[in-house]
């Protein structure tokens, strides 16, 4: 297991819950070049999606930060950017913070390095600075039940609401 293959798993899991649920869903990935696939619904576009998963692989000469910069014109208020990742470079969740000031919605799911070997991880740091902006934040581990994890707390903002 890497956080790669972990991220790619989670991209397609929650492609997957999205069109099962009728949803509109777009992909962007820089893997190593930019791929993008314009908002749908429908077992095409998952077919779609799931293609350029299984050719993606985490090399770009883009940051994460860099990235989400290029993307934010692309991101209309009210629409919802869930981001992937291991990066442990804070630079990212500023951009993030910008998206959740012109109106849209992010869910960060936090990959922790240090689960799959990597010495240091800043994972709770960026966690804490992701949810200060804004952000519902989702940390995955290796061997940890992706379905459960992501569930929780989804139950509870439901829980709250109501």
């Amino acid at each position: 297991p890497s956080t790669e293959e972990y991220g790619v798993t989670i991209a397609a899991s929650l492609a997957r819950y999205f069109v099962d649920k009728g949803r509109a869903l777009g992909f962007v990935t820089y893997s190593p070049h930019r791929e993008c696939i314009q908002a749908d619904r429908g077992n095409r576009q998952l077919t779609r999606i799931l293609e350029v998963l299984a050719l993606a692989h985490s090399e770009t000469d883009r940051t994460l930060h860099q990235m989400l910069a290029l993307e934010a014109n692309y991101l209309a208020r009210d629409t919802t950017a869930i981001i992937i990742t291991a990066s442990q470079d804070d630079r990212w969740v500023r951009e993030a913070h910008r998206l959740i000031r012109r109106g849209v919605r992010v869910v960060c799911i936090l990959i922790d390095p240090i689960s799959f070997g990597a010495e240091r991880s800043q994972v709770v740091r960026l966690q804490n600075m992701a949810e200060t902006a804004g952000a519902l934040v989702y940390t995955i581990r290796q061997d940890d039940d992706l379905t459960a994890v992501l569930s929780y707390r989804a139950f509870l903002s439901q829980a709250r609401v109501t």
